[in-house]
């Protein structure tokens, strides 16, 4: 065990508004809602009702893109200061900031990076960090190489087939 600590979950985090999910892996991405469970495979194991926004869909990612970008890619992803969480998080604060309590991603979830090794010598978390680091983004490229295989396999079929479309209304309602 090399950070000493039982870990029963290893939290991912998304962020649904506007009828599209968005998080981060390799770089910042989105999907409408109903793709997001193919792209990972699985349904979501925990769901939080965030609230509203008032922050007009463009607002929020031009906001992505200007400001979150930079800071969350694949060169400066962090396993443990620099992840996905830290990412929703942030979008999060951006989402609900107008309203009288801007909402934040659930402590525990942020807590896990901040906390997982406080058991071990600076040394074994200073090795663990780069280590986990490394073979993250290994994960994520090779998970970036399959999805995009996907993505292309399902859009050669979907341009054969007919599209017969759907209508969603959005009521600006977030969960993560």
């Amino acid at each position: 065990m090399l950070v000493r600590k039982n870990i029963e979950t290893i939290w991912h985090a998304g962020l649904v508004v506007y009828g599209r999910e968005y998080w981060f892996s390799t770089h910042i991405e989105s999907k409408d809602i109903q793709h997001t469970e193919s792209a990972f495979g699985m349904a979501p194991t925990h769901v939080h009702d965030m609230g509203a926004t008032t922050i007009d869909q463009r607002v929020f990612e031009d906001y992505l893109e200007r400001e979150l970008a930079p800071r969350f890619s694949l060169d400066r992803y962090e396993t443990f200061t620099n992840n996905c969480n830290h990412m929703i998080d942030e979008a999060l604060t951006f989402l609900t900031a107008p309203s009288a309590e801007p909402q934040r991603l659930p402590y525990y979830i942020l807590e896990q990076s901040e906390t997982i090794l406080d058991n071990v010598s600076d040394l074994q978390a200073d090795l663990t960090r780069k280590i986990a680091t490394r073979v993250s983004r290994l994960i994520m490229v090779g998970w970036a190489k399959s999805n995009r295989a996907k993505e292309e396999r399902e859009r050669g079929w979907a341009s054969e087939s007919r599209n017969f479309g759907r209508r969603v209304v959005d009521t600006g309602e977030m969960s993560v």
